[in-house]
């Protein structure tokens, strides 16, 4: 006689296979969670171990890595799940791990200095990506989609890490495409559809062929090229990139600019943004932001300046920096009551308040009030606002928007000027 419980079971409805939202590679990696050839893998000591090792070429049957405790076979941790224990042919004990992103991309190989994951998270946060999945249709199946929902391009690819943290903030919205083919994880190419399918690009360019070539086995090496799909490599230069494509239309929803004189591009990606697509520029100094943002003003660009950040360890998000254009009869009266250290264009970074007179306009530089002084590179943060149906500049309300941010730092610049003679005066 079947209990209550099994004449419920046995009554339900059969089992119907719904369509898995989850992508297919972490679908593989949850379910398996063993080490598999081409799985790159961080090794530690079973004592306590500061610095672990990551072996550098994917495992591969019949291959060693060499500790100073002897040799690991590579066939030891094929099949092994992951966090288990392996000995050297001396017997000495060690563990095996899958390494994170951030260990990762900080003990890989590189040929220039890596954007570090700090500081690359935190200027993934300032882009606001959220990416959807794919529409689907009645049965469960992707339906075809009509273009990118986000397009970023990043100019400078370097050693490829923000590349890789770009790619996996958008991976939701390619999370149904298959992995790479072996032949595609060797570099070769294949004919196929599937770039079609793809709903956010990253659109990553470097001035090296060489840095080029490193960064995409960087981001095709991790976790078997997860994140591969979502990123396209180019060589050459912004102006170069954007002919090639033969496409007046803004098709941008994102912009990054990480390379020497990064500033006198920004003229050259503003068109292709999306109103209000964002434009990140990343520089060592904040002099090179107060350049950008001169830049966007005497070219008349459809620019507004949102936020000044500055990265660095222990920087939790950023600090946030102000970059005021005064008056000059305003900042004149500044500098009549407190001396100032003019700015040079090119200085590793501010101490305290400094002004560079600009012809009739005054910069001032600050870090906000109460925030913990660190040093570490600068990002700024642009939004694309709506462009002149008339010849010759920006609409009335961008207008509106500039001479707002006028007047306010001449009213910041005169409030802080009576504080310090209250202050004096006490």
């Amino acid at each position: 006689m079947r209990t209550p419980l099994a004449r419920r079971v046995s009554s339900s409805r059969p089992f119907v296979s719904r369509p898995s939202y989850v992508c297919f590679q972490c679908r593989t990696i949850t379910r398996s969670r063993t080490f598999e050839e081409g799985d790159l893998v961080l090794v530690k000591r079973l004592a306590t171990d500061p610095k672990p090792k990551l072996i550098q070429s994917p495992l591969k049957p019949g291959e060693n890595f060499i500790t100073q405790h002897g040799a690991i076979r590579h066939d030891d941790i094929i099949g092994a799940k992951l966090n288990s224990v392996v000995e050297t042919k001396k017997g000495v004990k060690y563990t095996v791990h899958e390494p994170t992103l951030d260990e990762y991309v900080r003990m890989t190989p590189r040929l220039v200095a890596p954007i570090y994951p700090n500081d690359a998270n935190v200027i993934v946060n300032l882009l606001e990506l959220h990416p959807s999945g794919p529409p689907r249709n009645g049965d469960g199946t992707v339906s075809e989609c009509e273009g990118p929902e986000i397009e970023i391009f990043e100019c400078g690819t370097g050693h490829g890490a923000l590349t890789l943290h770009l790619a996996r903030a958008v991976h939701a919205a390619n999370a149904h495409l298959p992995p790479l083919s072996e032949a595609e994880r060797k570099g070769k190419r294949v004919d196929s559809d599937i770039s079609l399918q793809r709903r956010a690009i990253v659109h990553t360019m470097d001035v090296s062929a060489k840095h080029s070539k490193h960064a995409k086995k960087i981001v095709h090496n991790f976790k078997n090229g997860l994140y591969a799909r979502s990123v396209d490599f180019h060589v050459g230069s912004p102006s170069s990139f954007f002919a090639n494509r033969k496409q007046d239309e803004p098709f941008l929803t994102h912009a990054i600019l990480d390379m020497p004189s990064s500033h006198a591009e920004m003229g050259t990606i503003a068109p292709y943004l999306h109103q209000d697509g964002k434009l990140l520029l990343f520089a060592p100094s904040v002099t090179q932001i107060v350049d950008a943002q001169r830049e966007v003003r005497e070219r008349n660009l459809p620019l507004y300046l949102e936020r000044v950040v500055e990265l660095g360890e222990g920087l939790s998000g950023g600090r946030e920096w102000r970059i005021i254009f005064s008056k000059s009869r305003a900042a004149a009266r500044a500098n009549a009551d407190t001396p100032e250290v003019s700015v040079k264009t090119g200085e590793n970074g501010v101490d305290g308040d400094k002004e560079e007179k600009d012809q009739e306009w005054w910069v001032s530089c600050r870090p906000k009030v109460g925030k913990m002084i660190q040093g570490g590179g600068f990002v700024g943060l642009w939004s694309r606002i709506e462009e002149s149906r008339r010849r010759g500049g920006l609409n009335s309300d961008c207008k509106e928007m500039l001479s707002d941010d006028i007047q306010d730092g001449d009213e910041d610049v005169e409030s802080e000027q009576e504080a310090r003679a209250e202050s004096e005066r006490e």
